[in-house]
């Protein structure tokens, strides 16, 4: 009888022996990735042209800076301020040094896909362009609407640290029309 009752025991001893140890472990369930607030992030930036020009007409990239700021109100949306500098834009036709650089401002809505610590993402923006072009010492500058469409992801060293990647297409319009390009941005960001 003693026996039984020793047995009968042990289960229920490790039964709770491991509620009690699954407890803590539970309710620990990591950083939220996804949570609400703000953000800001700095990175590099290169363009790559997609000018309206002939083909047989070589221009080189363009590198820069980005920055961003925005809020995360939703676990799968955000919305932001961009601004992007970049400058080099030049070709290596013979004749007259050509060279040019570019500003772009846009407010953005990101979609995000996933929560975790690796989050893809959708971006579709719009605000201003400003391109700058010389053409040995003869300037010329033009302000019109731009749109920039595109990805990339988000990838969480920490709850605060974030590692983004980001190639996007900048659809310029009006006075800068043909002066398209494709911006690819390696940066971080800070999650308050």
């Amino acid at each position: 009888m003693k026996t039984e009752r020793v047995i009968g025991g042990a289960p229920f001893f490790i039964a709770m022996l491991f509620v009690a140890l699954a407890g803590p472990a539970h309710s620990e369930s990591g950083p939220d990735f996804a949570r609400k607030g703000g953000y800001l992030g700095v990175g590099f930036a290169l363009g790559i042209n997609n000018f309206d020009i002939p083909s047989s007409i070589d221009v080189d990239a363009g590198f820069g800076f980005d920055a961003w700021g925005g809020y995360r109100f939703h676990p799968y949306l955000a919305a932001e301020l961009q601004v992007e500098y970049l400058n080099g834009f030049g070709t290596d036709i013979p004749g007259p040094d050509v060279s040019g650089q570019a500003v772009t401002f846009t407010g953005n809505l990101k979609v995000y896909i996933l929560k975790g610590r690796a989050q893809p993402f959708l971006l579709a923006g719009a605000g201003l362009g400003w391109e700058e072009f010389e053409l040995d010492g003869w300037k010329e500058s033009r302000t019109a609407f731009a749109a920039r469409f595109g990805g990339g992801f988000d990838y969480y060293f920490s709850e605060n640290w974030v590692l983004q990647f980001s190639p996007t297409y900048v659809l310029q319009t009006g006075d800068l029309e043909g002066g398209d390009y494709i911006s690819i941005i390696l940066g971080v960001q800070y999650r308050f």
